[in-house]
């Protein structure tokens, strides 16, 4: 039960890179109302996502170490568990000095209803790629462990090449300018296919370096998403907008119990559905929010 509560309480506060629970709204919405310009909304989600993935690397790491550490199987675990907990804690405190600039007052009780017309559209695009992820990424140390007889460092060096990877596209979102829409589209088709491909893969080098290409996809795709995201949303309703976009991404990541029946079928199979469904929201971004693309291009 503790256990349980741990990883819920994890799931709410931040998981993965730190860009997600509590912290993922409010740090989009922090990023959009202090730079109003959609070229510099993307270098410093650019910015931070790099900076993420980079420490995202450590925890990968910190796997690796579990067969070193001299506390005892669980011992070890419980270990990393407490490093995270003071990293955690050090994280809250560098940001509570933050301050947001000033947004005008809310004009309507929720949101505008031009603002929720576009939240829509970023819903119904997000939520069918969150179903994808939520049914094939979550397995993905499983999938190499059963389906290559991985060894956990081996796991675990993949994942730090990803991440590695991650923050060199994020960098890179940083320094190219182009159609963010075009890019924001692309790289999630790239993100999903990609996961497709790792089911179909007979060697665990070859899927090691497709999931590598991924990361690098995911990391310069992810702050261009976010300048669409809040594209069309009116400045007072940023953070209830990203709040929002999270909730539903978090339901839908809720796939995750039916990517384990699918695996119970087949081992491939979730990530094979996964990734179709990933590459599917990429396409729909196209199609959703084409009609602003000359507009914003940068």
């Amino acid at each position: 039960m503790i256990t349980a509560l741990g990883i819920i309480f994890a799931g709410i506060t931040g998981g993965v890179s730190g860009l997600r629970g509590l912290f993922s709204p409010s740090l989009t919405a922090l990023v959009v109302s202090n730079w109003r310009d959609e070229t510099e909304r993307v270098k410093k989600m650019g910015a931070l996502a790099s900076v993420s993935s980079i420490s995202s690397m450590g925890g990968s790491l910190m796997l690796s170490l579990t067969n070193y550490l001299p506390f005892g199987k669980i011992g070890n675990y419980k270990f990393l568990f407490f490093l995270s907990f003071l990293m955690l804690l050090t994280s809250f405190l560098l940001i509570v000095p933050i301050r947001e600039e000033r947004r005008p007052p809310k004009g309507s009780k929720i949101m505008r209803k031009s603002s929720l017309k576009y939240l829509i559209k970023v819903i119904t695009a997000n939520s069918i790629g969150s179903l994808g992820v939520g049914m094939s990424v979550p397995f993905l140390s499983l999938f190499f462990s059963l389906y290559y007889h991985a060894k956990n460092t081996e796991i675990g060096e993949v994942f730090t090449l990803n991440f590695a990877l991650s923050s060199l596209g994020s960098y890179l979102a940083t320094k190219i300018r182009g159609n963010i829409l075009n890019f924001a589209s692309f790289t999630r088709i790239i993100n999903g296919l990609t996961i497709t491909l790792i089911a179909f893969s007979p060697w665990f080098n070859l899927s090691a370096f497709i999931f590598a290409l991924r990361g690098l996809s995911m990391g310069f795709g992810a702050p261009n998403r976010t300048a669409i995201n809040v594209r069309g949303i009116s400045s007072e309703d940023y953070g209830t907008a990203s709040s929002l976009q999270s909730l539903t991404s978090r339901i839908a990541n809720m796939s995750s119990g039916l990517g384990g029946h699918l695996m119970d079928l087949s081992v491939p199979l979730p990530l094979e559905i996964g990734g179709i469904l990933q590459a599917l929201s990429g396409v729909l971004y196209l199609k959703l929010f084409n009609e602003k693309r000359e507009k914003y291009s940068s």
